[in-house]
């Protein structure tokens, strides 16, 4: 098995090929910028499968691993995600294609072919995966407390005067619960 450490995958050689050929491929790439809220803490590993078809080649992710530097939704400090991505698919058509098959898609988020390099480049396809795979969201950790919605106090590092104050604040019946402590 090839092991590819570019985006960029060489196709001629399958390309030629009779109709169901296929070829097998592991990665250890390195995409520096896959979307503005999140960074790469590693390469990004996995298998993949090229297959010939009619009208081009198609692209097996059978696996993907990776981990992502992301921002807790509650606390904002740093938060470590591991990704494993498994069973996806693309395919990359040889020409154009006419309308009637686009079936609703428009031709810009179609993946190409480009037959003059005889290429087809898996990082647009990759960064997609990994931005569905992303959960919407993202915590440090299970038991992370948030931040204080009065002052800003990360609770999971100690809590703060507003936090007394709003529990009783919190709480519709306080006032009936200190009135029976007086009688």
């Amino acid at each position: 098995m090839e092991l590819l450490q570019e985006t960029e995958i060489d196709i001629k050689k399958l390309y030629e090929s009779p109709e169901g050929t296929e070829e097998s491929f592991e990665f250890e790439l390195e995409l520096p910028e896959l979307a503005e809220d999140f960074v790469l803490n590693s390469v990004l590993q996995g298998k993949l499968r090229l297959m010939k078809e009619k009208e081009g080649i198609f692209v097996f992710l059978d696996e993907l691993s990776l981990e992502l530097g992301l921002q807790c939704d509650l606390c904002l400090e740093d938060a470590n995600l591991k990704l494993s991505i498994r069973n996806k698919e693309r395919e990359y058509f040889n020409k154009k294609i006419n309308d009637k098959r686009l079936g609703g898609l428009d031709e810009e988020n179609l993946f190409q072919i480009d037959l003059a390099k005889m290429t087809i480049d898996i990082a647009e396809f990759l960064r997609e995966e990994i931005l569905l795979a992303k959960p919407e969201n993202v915590y440090c950790k299970k038991s992370c407390k948030g931040l204080c919605p009065e002052c800003g106090q990360n609770l999971n590092l100690g809590t703060c005067e507003c936090a007394e104050s709003s529990k009783n604040a919190e709480n519709p019946f306080q006032n009936l619960k200190d009135m029976l402590k007086e009688q």
